[in-house]
């Protein structure tokens, strides 16, 4: 699914959403997107904590169809 499909998913499900991609690279995180002013939180896979950082993503995130959510 694209990004947009990805967000409101999450948003209805109460998940996160990821990349395809990002598991075939070995990038263990999840984002969790909200309307808040920590925007879209990164939360690594392996314990979902939350890091506190903000995700920002590039070209490739936005534009890309392999979007999962979890």
């Amino acid at each position: 699914m694209n990004i947009q499909e990805a967000v409101i998913s999450a948003n209805k499900q109460g998940k996160f959403m990821y990349r395809e991609t990002w598991k075939h690279e070995g990038n263990e995180m999840e984002i969790m997107p909200t309307n808040t002013q920590e925007c879209c939180m990164v939360i690594p896979t392996k314990d979902k904590t939350m890091t506190g950082s903000r995700w920002n993503p590039d070209m490739e995130d936005l534009i890309s169809n392999d979007w999962k959510v979890d």
